[in-house]
């Protein structure tokens, strides 16, 4: 399975500059379901230097309930249009 997201689908969103950095190729908003570990364990191809969306608290999405929820939800939607605006003025 982590072959095929490395060779087929990251491809597609990111690409890696001389350097070694990612370089986006399509806009992405990679959204916080779950906290993962940021510090080595997890290889993501990069990914980890690309802000990964928690709301403004630094809440991962299954850290909220009710109001607060919503709250991560309306917040997203927020940070979307807002990506959007950049790539589409």
């Amino acid at each position: 399975m982590t072959g095929f997201i490395t060779g087929t689908e990251l491809p597609h969103f990111i690409e890696k500059r001389d350097t070694g950095a990612p370089s986006i190729r399509k806009p992405t908003i990679p959204v916080g379901m779950i906290p993962i570990p940021l510090d080595g364990p997890a290889d993501l191809k990069g990914l980890e230097q690309i802000q990964i969306f928690r709301d403004r608290d630094g809440r991962w999405f299954d850290r909220t309930r009710g109001h607060i929820r919503t709250d991560f939800a309306d917040q997203l939607t927020a940070a979307i249009v807002d990506r959007l605006g950049a790539i589409h003025p």
